[in-house]
């Protein structure tokens, strides 16, 4: 296996795709968190399956915390992903998807934001298909950093937004693998 490194200046990564989007204004944006917060004490049935009254309560107000202006959209998905992980419910995360299609499209243009599939395998992505104009990457070559960002450090972030059922972290790394590259649909690595 090569390891190889990637130095990528066009692609538009995370944070790129999370400063796009409408501007949304703090104190609406204050007051939906606040009907979310009692909308999921309320109607969520596995709210306090791994989270105390108390730990959901403080993730509602870091979660308000976070909002300290005005933020796009794609600020607010990041910040909503990073809250709702916490909860621990596989089913209860931010799907684009679920969202309308026009946000949808505001928030990821339909771009392929890699252009290579990977598996993530023992924490370090390796590479499945490559549609990139690098010919020199091939299958079963693990990725060392992306634009100037190490492995390591990409799969640490993804794992703060990723879906997962209590403790259990082993779906996990199937979640972040990116194995479809597909103009019509993401993986959480694009999102």
């Amino acid at each position: 296996m090569k390891k190889i490194c990637i130095i990528i200046i066009t692609i538009i990564g995370f944070q790129t795709a999370c400063a796009q989007g409408k501007i949304l204004h703090k104190d609406s944006l204050l007051v939906d968190i606040d009907y979310l917060e009692k909308i999921v004490k309320e109607v969520h049935p596995g709210v306090y399956r791994y989270n105390s009254e108390q730990e959901i309560n403080s993730l509602f107000k870091e979660l308000r915390y976070t909002i300290t202006d005005d933020i796009t959209e794609g600020q607010l998905m990041l910040a909503l992903a990073k809250a709702v992980k916490k909860i621990q419910c596989g089913h209860t995360y931010v799907n684009p998807w679920n969202m309308r299609k026009d946000i949808r499209n505001r928030l990821f243009d339909k771009k392929i934001y890699l252009p290579l599939g990977f598996e993530v395998l023992n924490n370090n992505m390796i590479v499945t298909e490559n549609l990139s104009q690098n010919t020199v990457l091939k299958r079963g070559d693990k990725l060392i950093s992306i634009d100037g960002k190490s492995a390591a450090t990409i799969l640490d972030s993804l794992k703060t937004v990723v879906k997962q059922d209590g403790n259990n972290y082993s779906p996990i790394q199937a979640f972040i693998s990116l194995y479809e590259i597909l103009e019509i649909r993401w993986d959480v690595f694009d999102i």
